[in-house]
């Protein structure tokens, strides 16, 4: 029988990924949720900073889970999702689910997606680079 290797994102990775975020969320000022899923969207981990706003809550894991979804960073779609295009209608699947606004992006170990990380209360470049710096962690 073939040994198989299967690579897991721990709560630990989670909360990791997401003191780096907070701390640079806070270093631009900003006051941020940010969320962490499994490869197969489930949740791992989640913050809400002191002050955040509710809504940005659900955005953060709906681009976590978005990344994973459709296995790209969620700028990707950003063109493909406008009108006359041949993904316009995708943020009607899935119904509460999708996101394609800036700030999810997959997580990868040796180019398998293991997972996914939002982050919604800036401007969504910024929402990025705080997911980035993130994942960078790992």
């Amino acid at each position: 029988m073939k040994e198989v290797t299967i690579k897991k994102l721990s709560l630990e990775d989670g909360k990791r990924m997401i003191e780096a975020a907070r701390k640079h969320a806070e270093s631009l000022g900003g006051v941020c949720s940010f969320a962490v899923v499994d490869e197969a969207g489930n949740l791992i981990c989640l913050e809400r900073m002191d002050g955040g706003k509710i809504g940005t809550i659900e955005i953060a894991f709906q681009k976590a889970w978005t990344a994973v979804a459709f296995k790209s960073d969620t700028y990707e779609y950003h063109e493909r999702i406008q009108p006359g295009k041949t993904g316009f209608g995708l943020y009607f699947t899935n119904p509460g689910r999708v996101c394609f606004i800036r700030g999810g992006n997959v997580i990868k170990a040796d180019e398998e997606i293991v997972g996914g990380m939002g982050c919604s209360g800036l401007p969504a470049e910024k929402d990025e680079e705080c997911v980035k710096v993130g994942i960078a962690t790992l």
